[in-house]
């Protein structure tokens, strides 16, 4: 009787010593922090790789300008410095036609330009002249056309500083008076009502007998 009680007993025990433990931390919440970081990684290369090609594609834009540019430059350079050979001392006196026949050839495209109605292509090719350039009879006529196409685009602020110098530096030119008007006619667009009629009367007190003096007449009745 008591042999059986004492196996029962050693064999209850050696089962108990078989049951497996539990692990404090479940194994499935490490597994799911890698997963994340995994992911964050993978999103955070793929923004990375994004930014890199969107880098070359702008190099390779202002490379491609660049280059376009530089050959523009090259070209009114070779065009400007023909005169780079050494000449006999008899000819020391000819004038350098270069810079004119250039602002001829500029002009001559952009009025082109603005006949067409592409007035900004015009404006782009005419900034150069803003100033008057070098006082020619063909840098006058650019920095008017320059004027008029800032002014066929609304852009009254430019035209009417363009057109104020204009006829600062070209009082004695034949659109120096259309410059005035075109002028005052910009200021009223702005709604500067009483500075365009002291403009349209500084241009019938300089210019009395002009068209332009006669139109701004009837703008002042």
């Amino acid at each position: 009787m008591y042999r059986i009680f004492y196996l029962s007993l050693i064999l209850l025990l050696s089962a108990c010593a078989h049951i497996p433990t539990q692990t404090d931390t479940p194994p499935t919440i490490k597994t799911v922090e890698q997963q994340l970081q995994e992911i964050r990684l993978a999103q955070e290369s793929f923004a990375t790789k994004d930014a890199v090609n969107s880098l070359h594609d702008k190099v390779a834009q202002l490379t491609a300008e660049n280059k376009l540019l530089q050959e523009q430059i090259n070209e009114l350079k070779s065009s400007k410095l023909i005169k780079k050979t050494t000449a006999p001392s008899s000819t020391a006196n000819i004038p350098d036609t270069t810079n004119t026949q250039t602002n001829q050839s500029i002009y001559q495209t952009a009025l082109k330009l603005y006949q067409n109605k592409q007035y900004l292509s015009a404006i782009d090719l005419l900034k150069p002249f803003a100033f008057g350039s070098d006082h020619s009879e063909e840098a006058q006529k650019a920095m008017y056309l320059l004027s008029l196409a800032h002014q066929k685009l609304r852009h009254c602020d430019a035209a009417i500083d363009i057109s104020k110098r204009f006829t600062e530096l070209f009082a004695q030119n034949s659109k120096a008076p259309e410059a005035l008007y075109n002028m005052a006619t910009c200021q009223t667009y702005l709604q500067q009502k009483d500075i365009a009629k002291e403009t349209f009367k500084t241009l019938i007190k300089q210019y009395p007998n002009s068209n332009a003096a006669k139109r701004a007449e009837h703008k002042l009745k």
